[in-house]
């Protein structure tokens, strides 16, 4: 019962908020004032650098992962021609 409880409760205090951030303040909503807010405060800026900065990193890596994988796969199959043409040479 208490789970149930819990559910009701919850629903209702989502529901309240809800009502509460689509008020209007001086013509504008509470959300989107709240939205504004988010999106200009200074943690959100620091968040944008730092995934930004990860993503570059991932490229970056990404990228020379994949010419070393190529360069070993290359060297790999050029020692195998060429011992393979070696062999026919015989």
């Amino acid at each position: 019962m208490s789970d149930v409880l819990f559910i009701l409760k919850s629903f209702l205090m989502t529901m309240a908020l809800v009502y509460l951030m689509q008020m209007k303040v001086g013509g504008v909503t509470l959300e989107s004032r709240f939205d504004q807010w988010i999106k200009s405060s200074e943690i959100s800026r620091q968040s944008r650098v730092a995934a930004a900065g990860a993503a570059l990193f991932i490229e970056e890596s990404t990228t020379q992962m994949k010419n070393k994988v190529q360069s070993l796969w290359n060297d790999k199959v050029s020692s195998q021609r060429s011992s393979s043409s070696e062999r026919a040479s015989k």
